[in-house]
């Protein structure tokens, strides 16, 4: 057989066929089937959802680098915010535009309409966003509503120093616009909670943003004086009441778990609507050419600050009970807003506000020590306020610098009396010592009399010191009895016998401190009694030693004979009452 000439292809498979012997073994290859059997129709495919699409592209988008950036967007969606701020933005540029000097009605009228265009557009989307139950976004463009509500009468105010064209129409419009949006908000959105009492005050605050462009020029063309003490008496005397009216409404409950359900509205409302009022005055006093004194705002942020406190619990349910007290620190800072006041009245008022305030809740909660100290810190900080000039008639160069510094250091020593600690004890020493020259700056010796008083005070404070393993109470406690006592005996050597009544004094006081812990029930250190007895025995030790030295040598023989002649005498006394018997052997 030639190997070269084809071979039928045989069906049978090349392990079945068997040479035949002595014949080469020829490989025949196996041909594939030809397609002559057509190939069965695949089923149509299946139409992607969108739903799907939407959640492999959400996968997809996990895996790219900004994520997060994404997610944050969709969540927070702060083109809100940067479209309010562009919108303000492009309202001042107009306002300032050099250009457009002498068209004061026409950039009046353009900033005002485009304004409350754009207040429409926020309401009208604020409400279709609600029905599509799109809480978040739709809270926030009534934010933003609130916040531009004062914005078209700061317009007016700076228009109308320069022409008063306009002034009623828009003024007009001002009111009666935001009244329809409000209205419109209160009908279509009953899911936020808007009470009738906080409208009632919002439409207060609108009058008097109403009033400022309409009466102001004239006020300040007649008399800019008259002027100031309006404006000053809205800053300390109008603000901050609808902020107190707050306390008194009652509280509203959360409906739902969204945020337009929150109770916390009525809060957040009022706040806007008083920050555009206090920005509204500041504009005008900007334009007049006043400066911005920081304690005008002062009442303002104190009512708001009690109001967080009392009112807490509704504006913000997610945090613990216990913020309501920490909040109380509020308030006693918002006094410090008046520290730029040339006047102290306002902040003597504000203070004990806070002192009264504080002092009634530290005896309604007695179990509470954070009302104690508060109020306490509030009664010092009234002491730093009180003026000057009293000082100077017992201090000479009395300050209000040494007034607050004495204040801070008097309730520091008031901590530090009531601790048992030995540093605490320490402290107060030191206080005393640094606040002794201070006060009486007219005695001679007062560098001692400082020594004195902080030993003193030590010697006070150690009796109720306990023992721990760092360091021994009774050793401290020695040590300190022990620079007292020649502290004493060598000044009173020095400075003479105007320094012992100070001495017999402070001996006193330990000697009373010590009875005093007795009856408590108490066991007052020996040592310290020691010392004060000491001390107390020294004085008039001091002064025979005085009259002894200068008295003559027989008068002082003379003494001798009648002080034996005394002796022999109570000796034969002791005599006759004692039997003497001769010890037997």
């Amino acid at each position: 057989m030639n190997p070269h000439e084809s071979s039928p292809v045989s069906s049978t498979s090349p392990s079945d066929s068997v040479a035949p012997a002595g014949d080469p073994v020829v490989f025949i290859p196996v041909l594939p089937p030809t397609n002559s059997v057509s190939k069965p129709l695949e089923p149509p495919p299946i139409p992607v959802q969108v739903a799907e699409l939407g959640q492999e592209v959400f996968a997809l988008l996990r895996l790219v680098p900004f994520a997060r950036m994404g997610r944050w967007l969709l969540t927070v969606n702060p083109f809100y915010l940067a479209s309010a701020v562009m919108m303000l933005y492009g309202l001042y540029l107009v306002s300032v535009d050099t250009q457009l000097l002498g068209q004061e009605t026409s950039q009046l009228a353009f900033n005002f309409s485009s304004l409350q265009l754009y207040e429409c557009l926020l309401v009208v989307t604020a409400v279709m966003l609600a029905r599509r139950r799109i809480w978040y976004d739709s809270t926030l463009l009534v934010i933003f509503e609130n916040l531009f509500a004062v914005v078209p009468f700061i317009l007016i105010s700076q228009a109308s120093f320069i022409s008063a064209d306009w002034k009623w129409a828009a003024c007009t419009g001002a009111v009666v616009l935001p009244l329809l949006r409000f209205s419109t908000l209160h009908r279509r959105l009953p899911e936020l909670n808007l009470p009738l009492n906080v409208l009632a005050l919002g439409a207060c605050l609108l009058l008097v943003n109403l009033m400022f462009p309409l009466l102001y020029r004239e006020v300040i063309e007649h008399d800019n004086d008259w002027w100031l003490d309006i404006a000053r008496n809205v800053w300390l005397y109008l603000l901050p009441v609808p902020m107190l009216a707050l306390n008194l409404f009652p509280a509203i409950p959360t409906r739902g778990d969204g945020p337009a359900g929150w109770s916390r509205w009525s809060f957040i409302f009022l706040t806007t609507w008083l920050a555009g009022t206090a920005a509204h005055l500041h504009s005008i006093a900007y334009v007049d050419g006043q400066k911005f004194a920081l304690h005008l705002a002062a009442p303002l942020v104190w009512a708001t600050a009690w109001t967080l406190r009392n009112r807490l619990p509704e504006i913000m349910p997610f945090l613990a009970p216990e913020w309501r007290n920490r909040l109380l620190f509020l308030p006693v800072l918002a006094t410090l807003c008046t520290a730029t006041a040339r006047d102290t009245s306002l902040y003597l008022v504000l203070t004990s506000a806070n002192f009264v305030v504080l002092g009634l809740l530290c005896m309604r909660h007695r179990d509470e020590p954070i009302f104690e100290q508060l109020a306490l810190a509030s009664g010092f900080a009234l002491l730093a306020g009180l003026p000057a000039a009293w000082g100077n008639a017992y201090v000479p160069d009395f300050s209000r610098t040494k007034l607050i510094q004495l204040a801070i250091a008097g309730f520091a020593l008031v901590q530090a009396t009531r601790s048992c600690s030995l540093k605490h004890g320490v402290l107060g020493a030191v206080l005393v010592g640094l606040g002794t020259p201070v006060l009486f700056t007219r005695l001679d010796s007062v560098g001692p009399f400082a020594l004195n008083n902080a030993l003193l005070y030590l010697l006070l404070h150690s009796f109720r010191w306990p023992d721990t393993r760092w360091c021994s109470a009774h050793a401290f406690r020695l040590g300190v009895g022990l620079v007292w006592l020649p502290h004493s005996i060598v000044w009173l050597r020095i400075c003479g016998p105007e320094v012992a009544p100070t001495i017999t004094l402070g001996a006193l006081l330990v000697l009373g401190f010590a009875a005093l812990f007795h009856l408590l029930g108490n066991r007052p250190p020996r040592f310290v009694l020691g010392c004060a007895v000491a001390n107390l025995a020294f004085v008039p030790s001091n002064w025979l030693y005085e009259l002894l030295r200068i008295t003559p040598a027989g008068h002082l023989v003379v003494l001798v004979s009648f002080l034996l002649f005394g002796a022999g005498t109570a000796l034969a006394l002791l005599r006759g009452r004692v039997e003497f018997t001769k010890p037997s052997a």
